[in-house]
């Protein structure tokens, strides 16, 4: 019985030792997936399903639309955060049809669904009228996304009160700026931080873009208005907070922590006191968050049908 103990403690200590001996291998290919689900430069991917709408149809049949919407990117979409509008015909022709409709339940990228996740949503009329003595309509049908999303980056950056005060052998990082490539798994991008000390100051230059194939819109423009509604001020900005671990925010410029973009290009800086201490590395958080509008397009042919 005895015997049997020890080797029941044995066997346990070998497979305790082998789980240890995977934990590296283990860590490495988490941290690896982590990585690929905070990159990327896109939110939503959208598409027309193949032949639906077929490029002719008669006006006696009907239009069906399905749109594949896919969230390529790193936040969670669902409930009214998103919503898909068709448009660029004249509703008098095409009728009762529902333009406007959200765009489901659709989870960003994780650790456990690497590839986000794919909802469809379908467009349909049964009633098209063409006006008379017009044989053949032509328009070029029109799908739009409006969504709220968010960006979030964490470079690791190195703050040093005592910048000139003892020799880069005796820190343990050295100040230096952030580059930030391949994005955060959104359409709005952190692409570089610059990172300056002032005494016990840190004074970091935020670059942001729009690295995706819309355009932004405003955290405080009401999606309801998208795409439509807009004005032309409701374009372009992005709300932003930023954080530095264990520090005291001192001020960001735009003050009113909204960020504009000018040729899809922005700037924050913000400046943050870190005490009198050793150099050391911690992440700077940065939070965008913004509304984002895009559209793909679709030609179709609608014939009246022979009598």
């Amino acid at each position: 019985m005895q015997n049997r103990a020890l080797a029941l403690v044995f066997i346990l200590a070998l497979a305790l030792t082998a789980c240890a001996a995977q934990q590296p291998k283990d860590a490495q290919q988490v941290s690896a997936v982590t990585r690929f689900v905070r990159s990327g430069t896109q939110g939503l991917d959208l598409q027309f399903t193949q032949n639906l709408p077929p490029p002719q149809i008669y006006d006696s049949g009907d239009l069906v639309t399905l749109i594949e919407i896919r969230n390529l990117g790193s936040f969670d979409l669902g409930g009214n955060k998103c919503f898909l509008q068709l448009g660029g015909f004249d509703p008098s022709i095409i009728r009762s049809l529902n333009a406007r409709q959200l765009c489901g339940e659709l989870p960003g990228k994780s650790v456990f669904s690497i590839e986000g996740s794919t909802g469809i949503v379908e467009f349909s009329s049964s009633s098209i009228s063409l006006p008379r003595d017009v044989d053949r309509y032509k328009p070029t049908l029109v799908a739009t996304a409006c969504y709220q999303y968010q960006t979030v980056a964490s470079p690791q950056v190195c703050v040093d009160p005592r910048f000139f005060e003892l020799t880069a052998e005796q820190k343990a990082c050295e100040v230096r700026d952030a580059g930030v490539a391949g994005g955060q798994g959104a359409p709005v991008a952190v692409t570089f931080v610059n990172v300056d000390m002032v005494g016990s100051r840190a004074v970091f230059e935020i670059d942001i873009a729009n690295v995706g194939t819309g355009r932004v819109v405003s955290p405080r423009a009401s999606l309801s208005n998208c795409p439509v509604g807009l004005r032309y001020n409701e374009f372009d900005e992005v709300r932003y907070r930023v954080e530095l671990s264990g520090s005291r925010l001192i001020q960001c410029t735009p003050r009113d922590f909204v960020a504009r973009l000018t040729n899809n290009r922005g700037k924050i800086v913000c400046t943050f006191d870190v005490g009198n201490t050793q150099a050391y590395e911690t992440p700077l958080r940065i939070e965008l968050d913004y509304n984002y509008m895009q559209s793909i397009r679709r030609p179709v042919e609608i014939i009246r049908t022979p009598s």
